[in-house]
């Protein structure tokens, strides 16, 4: 039995050093985000109150250099993929009054809110900014795109077409990727 379980872990072992590591990243979380965000204005919004649709949530800083083509691409996605799906960008500013200047200079057409603290991106667990999170209508991630860049726009809109049609995303862990929880 011991020499039965050591092959199984080696065979793990070396099945996992085979694998990209985007790999990982692309694994679906199982459990559904849980977040609550408070506005500029002060009203709070629950990710909870947005499910039964496809959400796209991107994670920014408006320090980064590319921080003005990068959310212009997440509106043309946004644009692309249709009003019916959520798009929510989230600023990881400390500094409300740099935020402020960047959307006044950039205008962008998406719904910002704020993390000044880093409480609500620490959940999530994100390995670089921009990050863009591809959520299915039962909250949970589905694909993670980090770091996010406009070459990745096209992936995105596929991926929220299959989440539409109610499609695994390739890559998923199983093929009930949008069964509920």
């Amino acid at each position: 039995m011991a020499g039965l379980l050591r092959t199984w872990t080696l065979t793990s072992a070396l099945l996992l050093t085979l694998l990209p590591p985007r790999a990982f990243a692309s694994a679906p979380d199982e459990k559904p985000l849980d977040l609550v965000f408070r506005n500029g204005r002060g009203e709070d919004l629950a990710l909870r109150d947005l499910r039964g649709q496809p959400l796209l949530l991107y994670v920014f800083a408006s320090s980064i250099r590319n921080a003005p083509a990068s959310i212009a691409t997440v509106a043309d996605v946004a644009r692309e993929v249709g009003p019916e799906i959520s798009v929510l960008a989230l600023s990881i500013d400390r500094d409300a009054a740099a935020l402020e200047r960047f959307l006044e200079a950039t205008k962008p057409p998406l719904r910002i809110l704020a993390d000044p603290s880093g409480e609500l991106v620490e959940r999530l667990v994100l390995s670089h900014v921009p990050a863009l999170l591809v959520v299915d209508p039962f909250g949970r991630v589905r694909n993670r795109h980090e770091p996010f860049a406009s070459s990745d726009a096209s992936a995105v809109v596929r991926e929220v077409g299959l989440l539409k049609t109610g499609k695994p995303l390739s890559g998923s862990a199983t093929p009930s990727t949008c069964s509920p929880p």
